[in-house]
């Protein structure tokens, strides 16, 4: 046999094995008018309370995600059929087979060109739901546009939602303001056990716009004195894995630096006087919850060219920030420890925050009940 023939048979048989698995995994794949897609169990505070509810009300739906220690595919109910769905490739192919009147999902960016994760054919409506109190701005440009609809946290998305729609095509037909899940399960589970030691959590947000890069050891250097928690994005430790470990094992020599890389940051907001955050939505978390100061450190304009806040003519989140608490930009950076002190001695804007957060959350506890009540309205499901 020449080695011509026998490049053509290899070519054969490997094209054979792989539609064998895509036929495989695709069979696997079964209807339902509801299916739920998580990358992984970083997005675990999202979906549980969603799918607590679906299963509450008794509706049949599908689970599908790409993390094998994702904990969601654990829940014993006759009510979800949880899959994961495949690593790498696999994994992609199969969610481009997801047939589903919605299919709903927290994943920005899918559909776009470059990006692994292709819109279903099959799936009629594409519906983002919100992992983050924040506007579209710190959404990579492009992110939401082939999404049919946005479940919103409040009214305030809209804004910057409609002036992206006006500058390009999207696939964008409906919003709607629905609450925030994952805020309404911190809200009944937070118990606030507070003892002034003056602790400062840190709490980034990943890539170019996480305070780690930016300003990670000079802030470590400027609060020596300070016993600090340091809390990365949970999403940092799939993207900038190298990045962050190396990170954690310079803080490790320091002692008086605690690392948080749990789900759950309840833990470390009652634990904390201040937090210092950059971009991050964790900022309007820690600030709701507990009604302490935060203080922000500006992520340059230069940094933040890919994401969509440099299409908008204003940002939500530069008004919101400074009720919060303080805002430092890199040529104020040395004014950290003197910020720090003074909103430690005195700060108390309860009322200023519970305004803004009346203005930011379309609902308070009752979220999770509002998208399932619009999930159904998209269907034939009736719940029980």
């Amino acid at each position: 046999m020449s080695i011509v023939s026998i490049i053509i048979l290899i070519i054969a048989l490997v094209s054979l094995i792989v539609f064998l698995i895509i036929r495989n995994f695709s069979s696997r794949i079964k209807y339902s008018q509801i299916v739920i897609f998580s990358e992984g169990n970083q997005y675990l505070n999202t979906f549980l309370p969603i799918v607590k509810e679906l299963i509450k009300r008794k509706v049949y739906f599908n689970y599908y995600t790409l993390d094998t220690s994702d904990e969601l595919l654990t829940i014993k109910s006759e009510y979800i059929t949880p899959l994961f769905l495949g690593s790498g490739a696999l994994g992609f192919l199969r969610f481009n087979n997801i047939k589903t009147k919605v299919l709903l999902s927290t994943t920005p960016n899918i559909g776009n060109k470059n990006f692994p994760l292709q819109r279903p054919e099959n799936a009629e409506y594409l519906v983002h739901i919100w992992h983050s109190i924040s506007d579209i701005g710190y959404y990579r440009k492009g992110s939401l546009d082939n999404y049919d609809i946005i479940l919103n946290v409040g009214d305030f998305q809209k804004k910057s939602i409609q002036e992206i729609t006006k500058q390009r095509a999207t696939k964008i037909e409906e919003m709607v303001s629905v609450g925030l899940p994952y805020y309404d399960s911190f809200l009944r589970s937070f118990n606030l056990h507070f003892i002034n030691q003056e602790t400062i959590l840190i709490a980034s947000s990943w890539g170019k716009k996480g305070l780690l890069k930016k300003y990670g050891h000079n802030i470590l250097r400027t609060l020596k004195n300070k016993k600090i928690i340091i809390r990365p994005h949970p999403q940092s430790f799939y993207s900038e894995k190298k990045f962050i470990q190396e990170f954690k094992t310079k803080c490790m020599a320091l002692p008086n630096v605690h690392w948080d890389e749990s789900k759950d940051p309840l833990n470390s907001f009652s634990k904390a006087s201040l937090l210092i955050s950059d971009t991050s939505s964790i900022r309007f978390d820690f600030s709701f919850l507990t009604f302490r100061p935060v203080i922000t450190l500006k992520i340059n304009n230069d940094d933040l060219q890919e994401y969509e806040c440099s299409s908008l003519k204003e940002r939500w989140d530069e008004k919101a920030e400074k009720v919060l608490g303080s805002v430092i930009d890199e040529k104020n950076i040395q004014t950290l420890l003197s910020e720090t002190n003074r909103l430690l001695n005195s700060f108390d804007e309860r009322d200023s925050i519970q305004k803004l957060k009346r203005e930011t959350l379309c609902t308070e506890g009752n979220s999770s009940k509002k998208i399932v009540d619009f999930i159904l309205s998209k269907t034939n499901v009736i719940d029980n």
